[in-house]
């Protein structure tokens, strides 16, 4: 687990207890957690983005993105998204040449760090976590609604 992870404790008994909805309630799109997480990930992100430096052709800003984990079982998670940036390599040709980013998160030898990612992480995360926690409520409560039509 990297140092900047985010653990969300309490996800097993909520995932047993939306495991005992019925089938389609619980599974369908992934279900209250994924759509929580995905709204939490958003604010991140967002930040991260707006936290990135300019540069001459802004690719680092919209090379922050948010990707799903394809398998977030085989790493013991329920569901996992990460935050990170897009990369390019250098005269790929393609349009998001964002290589770099590394070296502007963390520095060089010859250069000292901008970070945005971990500042990024660290200034949203208690919004973050509300988020996770209104949408989650916001679509438990449509699933139990639902279920009683």
């Amino acid at each position: 687990m990297a140092a900047d992870d985010a653990i969300v404790l309490g996800l097993d008994e909520l995932l047993r207890a939306l495991e005992r909805l019925p089938r389609e309630l619980a599974a369908k799109n992934g279900g209250p957690v994924r759509s929580a997480l995905f709204q939490a990930g958003k604010v991140i992100r967002e930040e991260a983005r707006r936290r990135a430096p300019q540069g001459k052709t802004g690719n680092l800003k919209r090379a922050v993105r948010m990707r799903r984990e394809r398998n977030p079982r085989a790493n013991g998670h329920a569901e996992q998204y990460i935050i990170d940036v897009r990369t390019g390599r250098k005269g790929s040709g393609k349009a998001n040449q964002a290589y770099y980013w590394r070296f502007v998160e963390f520095g060089t030898r010859k250069a000292a760090a901008r970070p945005f990612l971990r500042p990024a992480f660290e200034a949203k995360k208690r919004e973050a976590v509300d988020v996770f926690q209104r949408v989650l409520d916001r679509r438990i409560q449509l699933a139990v609604r639902r279920a009683r039509r």
